[in-house]
């Protein structure tokens, strides 16, 4: 086996590790988002008044980079932006570290999952940074969607655009049912006050 042929694998394990990273971050996280927000709260470096639609922003963009990393569509710009995702999660945990904040959880992966900020973290971060560089740089291997361009053109011009349909579907559907989730825990928030 040459390096060339090793290449993709190699990509391919790339892609769906950082796939399955960012999904599971997002179940985790999905299951209790109201004490993900309290966790970014507590970092205290998003203004109080949008913890909340920050927090459901950050978990519907963990949703939309594992499940597009995993069949693989449009995978060098995902992965774009998967690496700036976490250039982001890198410079605010090392800013809280700078401050003497060692007692905040992460948040990770939700609240069954909970961890400390520490400099573990930042390496292992920076290890997903640079899959995610490796996969914008250099694609996602074998086994993506990118590679089937016909059937796309198909599927999203054809006679019948199943796929644009389907999407904004699904898209529609989750933004009803965050735009409830955050209705109702704002109702309860300003309740409980």
């Amino acid at each position: 086996m040459s390096l060339m042929d090793i290449q993709p694998l190699t990509l391919t394990f790339f892609r769906l590790l950082l796939g399955t990273v960012f999904l599971s971050s997002f179940i985790g996280k999905a299951n209790q988002p109201r004490r993900f927000a309290a966790t970014l709260a507590a970092f205290n470096f998003i203004p109080t008044a949008s913890v909340q639609l920050i927090a459901f922003t950050l978990i519907g963009t963990e949703a939309v980079i594992g499940s597009l990393l995993l069949v693989g569509w449009q995978t060098r710009v995902i992965a774009l932006v998967s690496g700036i995702m976490l250039l982001l999660f890198i410079a605010v945990i090392v800013l809280s570290l700078m401050r003497g904040n060692t007692n905040l959880e992460c948040g990770c992966f939700g609240a069954k999952h909970t961890q400390k900020i520490s400099h573990q973290l930042i390496v292992r971060n920076i290890a997903l940074l640079i899959v995610s560089v490796c996969i914008a740089t250099r694609g996602g291997g074998l086994m993506m969607l990118d590679d089937y361009p016909l059937i796309w053109e198909s599927l999203l011009m054809g006679d019948r655009p199943l796929i644009p349909i389907v999407l904004v579907c699904v898209g529609m559907s989750f933004l009803v049912a965050l735009v409830l989730k955050l209705y109702y825990l704002l109702k309860r928030t300003t309740v409980e006050e």
